[in-house]
């Protein structure tokens, strides 16, 4: 078991799951903390445990019942309470099941999420956080980044951190439909097909398409922006959000570098 009291500030960021959210796919960051409540009562010999998880990837803190009803009531009422916490980045499925542990044979209830935690920690600048949900992002490799400041940046201060897939959401349900849950950490090719300074010298992006399969370039359905982009470099003023508005009057198409970039869920603006 984690010692969960060493854990200080990230006992404050938790992940609330209840019978409803069974079969769902859910993103967690490392430190983050999972909280499972699903309905029991101890005193008909049921409880639930734990049939699958990697415990390298999400440790176990505990788990407490409340309100235990005397037979022959059934689950209404009582609550058992599981909490997680995501350790390192993976994927593992957490699987539970209800039944007496002196029966064998099929469960009388289950309850399964697959969980994908990925790299960073919620332990940041609450200031840095652009959303309370954070987003989802195409995050490029430091390779990338750096080659794509070589190649576009030319403004103060440059930033070619991501192209961002889906803003404020933390739900994989929400990605466009290029992807789905399963690709969460995932690393995918992108290409440059266009750049564009605004004329005051304020920011300047790339556009970028998803490289598929014999060179096939995916355009639509990578970003819930209009237009999937990376903002390389700003005045040190304007924000990076400005690329939408630039982009949209339209750009200079070209024929650029590929990238590299990692599907996450992130809370960081870029600047970290």
């Amino acid at each position: 078991m984690i010692d969960d009291k060493a854990a200080g500030p990230l006992a404050e960021t938790a992940r609330h799951l209840s019978p409803s959210d069974d079969g769902r796919a859910i993103a967690l960051l490392v430190g983050e903390k999972l909280t499972v409540t699903l309905p029991s009562n101890p005193a008909t010999g049921y409880c639930w445990t734990l049939a699958s998880l990697d415990r390298a990837v999400l440790g176990f803190l505990g788990h407490s019942h409340s309100k235990e009803l005397p037979p022959p009531s059934a689950e209404d009422g009582g609550r058992e309470v599981w909490e997680l916490r995501a350790l390192s980045p993976g994927r593992t499925a957490l699987s539970m099941e209800y039944r007496r542990p002196w029966e064998n044979g099929t469960p009388r209830a289950a309850f399964t999420v697959n969980v994908t935690v990925i790299g960073g920690s919620v332990m940041i600048d609450p200031k840095a956080h652009l959303d309370p949900d954070g987003y989802f992002a195409l995050v490029l490799t430091p390779a990338s980044s750096h080659d794509l400041k070589e190649r576009f940046a030319t403004l103060a201060k440059p930033v070619a951190h991501h192209c961002t897939v889906k803003y404020g959401s933390r739900d994989p349900a929400d990605l466009p439909e290029a992807f789905t849950a399963a690709d969460l950490g995932k690393t995918f090719t992108l290409r440059v097909i266009g750049h564009k300074t605004r004329e005051d010298g304020g920011i300047q992006a790339a556009v970028v398409a998803l490289l598929g399969p014999e060179g096939y370039l995916r355009e639509q359905g990578i970003s819930t922006n209009k237009i999937a982009h990376i903002t390389v470099a700003t005045d040190g003023k304007v924000s990076a959000v400005e690329s939408n508005a630039l982009l949209s009057s339209g750009f200079q198409r070209i024929d650029g570098p590929t990238l590299t970039a990692t599907l996450v869920h992130t809370y960081l603006t870029g600047d970290e």
